[in-house]
């Protein structure tokens, strides 16, 4: 039996309605969806990714290839002219034995160089409260001479010969030593290796502290290397001290140099 046209209408105008709400049901869960997820994005623009960040090291063991030390000569008189010829004359001397001992040219390089005059002291009065100094009172020191020093820095590339060295340049002349150390001529290829192991153990304890938090890792977000590593310094008696002229060569053992890499890792995680 066929339904009547009333009933027929009736049915259509329920699927529409039913259609209708059905459509605003799908229009509203895109909207929630969407702002949803608007807000998401402005909480990231606001408040920025979740990081962590971890910190790794690297090591690498070498053996020094050089040493180096400083020497300075002072030298005094009462014109600057002739402490600057004093000073020039001792090292020139101490500078064409280094050179007779196989150290190169280049390696010789002055560091530092001054002159300043000397002063006789004298006692400036406290006057009492009724006495009053004449005005043409010299309250100044007069120059009683110059002082010249100059330093020299030198490399030494055969490292068994550096405490003979020492003791050869104070036997000519010089006044003061300072600034022993055993290092490597070029580090770059070590501080580069000690970069590579820093990285990994970063990375590693990257991963380990992810897989513990239950996260997974994004992308790198930042990078930050500590600067320094440095090398020992020896001293034996030349950190700014004298060596007695005809003293026994010391024996200087270059040791080892441990040269270190810190990085930090930042990463982005889910």
């Amino acid at each position: 039996m066929k339904p009547s046209f009333h009933e027929w209408a009736t049915d259509r105008r329920l699927k529409g309605l039913v259609l209708g709400v059905l459509l605003l049901a799908v229009l509203a869960l895109a909207s929630y969806t969407y702002l949803t997820v608007k807000q998401a994005k402005y909480a990231d623009n606001m408040y920025g990714p979740t990081t962590i960040s971890v910190t790794g090291k690297g090591e690498v063991i070498q053996t020094p290839d050089v040493a180096k030390f400083s020497f300075s000569v002072q030298a005094e008189a009462d014109s600057p002219e002739t402490a600057q010829k004093e000073s020039a004359d001792a090292i020139n001397t101490i500078v064409a034995y280094l050179k007779e001992s196989g150290v190169a040219e280049a390696d010789i390089k002055t560091t530092g160089y001054n002159l300043w005059p000397r002063h006789k002291e004298r006692p400036v009065p406290v006057p009492t409260l009724m006495e009053v100094m004449p005005p043409d009172y010299d309250y100044g020191s007069g120059i009683i001479g110059y002082t010249v020093e100059q330093t020299v820095e030198v490399k030494v590339r055969d490292t068994d010969k550096t405490g003979a060295l020492i003791a050869g340049v104070t036997d000519q002349g010089a006044t003061n030593m300072s600034g022993l150390q055993f290092t490597l001529d070029d580090d770059s290829s070590a501080k580069a290796e000690a970069r590579a192991k820093a990285v990994a153990d970063a990375k590693q304890k990257a991963q380990q502290l992810a897989d513990t938090l239950g996260v997974r890792l994004v992308r790198l977000q930042g990078f930050w290397e500590e600067e320094g590593g440095g090398y020992p310094m020896y001293d034996d008696g030349y950190g700014g001290g004298m060596m007695e002229k005809g003293a026994v060569s010391p024996e200087l053992p270059p040791g080892e140099n441990t040269i270190t890499s810190v990085v930090n890792l930042t990463y982005e995680i889910r």
